[in-house]
């Protein structure tokens, strides 16, 4: 292995946090029965052997981009049991999207499940609303809040589709209220959740791959910045990103040591700088992190003396006897002297720095390596 590619730290291990969870699919979106078909009863307002209210509380699953329920009343158990056939929404909606290839504007597709008699039906907005409304704490001045768009009032059947981000994740509560002071009502619900599942390639997804070549490509800019081209940088991050997922599944990601990954990043590192002729001979990886407080002081390099002030500025004598004043700012690993009153920026990235050493090497074509020794506080 290259010396080079042996000092060059990769900083992938995080790519571990990102693929819990990955699952194969050709499928972008997919439908999850949170409650299946049930049948509620919900006593009149007026009953004494019951509530007239009830909540039905459910989790949506993770990666939820938005969700649907039906529902339909009935106001006698006899109607029910005399439909020809039970409403499935979720063998509705997967119908439909075969047809329509989207899960947006269903509803407009899939039908009504039929109904004979109402009820109110809210989508109600936290735990604190749930316990107001069970307990019928409006009937005292207290206030439940809920999802209008998640809401129904004399409510006989239907499907409603609940896309408010304040509504698409964690633990969602249906409440039923039965108005009618004399009869109670049966609530035929189902719930179904459509979820974002996005295609993988040997378990990996596009989006753990793009930035796990982000982190690469960050990295490398920061080890190779004034010393490779950035297309050539961006090759090597995308061939090393490419060449790790294709080799090693999340599964078998997951079973290595960091110490391991090191050497598998190393190499492929090799691999990539030789299959994509990128020569590293001449490039010195860049350190990792400055002490801007080093950079203080007066530097004596190959062929000329320079001081580097706290104030900004900055002064430069030849070995020649010419020199200059200006200048100076660092950003990152990238040194500017800035000279001629502005018409003139010397860009230099540094390469290691100590509190005695400084090496440094230009971004334009001179690729000659300083070395600079500080002489002078």
């Amino acid at each position: 292995m290259s010396e080079i590619m042996k000092r060059i730290h990769l900083p992938l291990s995080f790519l571990f946090s990102l693929i819990a969870g990955v699952a194969f699919s050709q499928r972008t979106e997919k439908f999850v029965e949170v409650i299946q078909p049930q049948e509620i009863y919900v006593n009149s307002a007026s009953s004494f052997s019951g509530s007239s209210r009830k909540v039905i509380s459910f989790q949506l699953p993770e990666k939820t981009i938005r969700w649907y329920y039906s529902f339909a009343a009935y106001r006698n158990e006899q109607a029910n049991k005399n439909k020809s056939d039970k409403y499935n929404l979720l063998g509705k909606l997967s119908y439909a999207v075969d047809k329509t290839g989207a899960t947006a504007s269903l509803i407009s597709v899939i039908g009504n499940p039929p109904g004979t008699d109402y009820c109110d039906v809210y989508l109600l907005s936290s735990n604190y609303d749930v316990q107001v409304f069970e307990s019928k704490g409006d009937y005292s001045g207290k206030t439940y809040s809920y999802s209008r768009q998640g809401s129904r009032k004399n409510y006989i059947s239907g499907v409603v589709d609940i896309s408010d981000s304040q509504y698409i994740s964690g633990w969602q509560h249906i409440g039923l209220k039965n108005p009618d002071l004399n009869d109670g009502v049966i609530v035929d619900l189902q719930v179904v959740a459509v979820v974002y599942d996005e295609p993988t390639t040997n378990g990996w997804t596009p989006s753990i791959r793009q930035k796990a070549y982000e982190a690469v490509n960050l990295r490398l800019k920061g080890v190779f910045a004034g010393q490779l081209k950035e297309v050539e940088i961006n090759k090597l991050s995308a061939c090393i990103v490419s060449q790790f997922t294709q080799k090693l599944s999340p599964q078998q990601f997951a079973g290595y040591a960091e110490f391991e990954l090191n050497t598998i990043f190393s190499e492929l590192g090799e691999y990539c700088s030789s299959d994509l002729k990128i020569d590293l001979t001449n490039v010195i990886p860049a350190q990792a992190t400055l002490n801007e407080e080093y950079i203080f002081g007066k530097w004596q390099d190959q062929n000329s003396t320079f001081t580097i002030s706290k104030g900004g500025n900055y002064s430069i004598v030849w070995d020649n006897g010419s020199f200059k004043f200006g200048k100076w700012k660092l950003e990152g690993s990238k040194l500017s002297f800035i000279l001629d009153f502005g018409n003139r920026t010397d860009e230099y990235t540094i390469l290691q720095l100590s509190d005695t050493e400084l090496k440094y090497i230009g971004t334009g074509s001179d690729k000659t390596v300083w070395l600079a020794k500080k002489v002078g506080r």
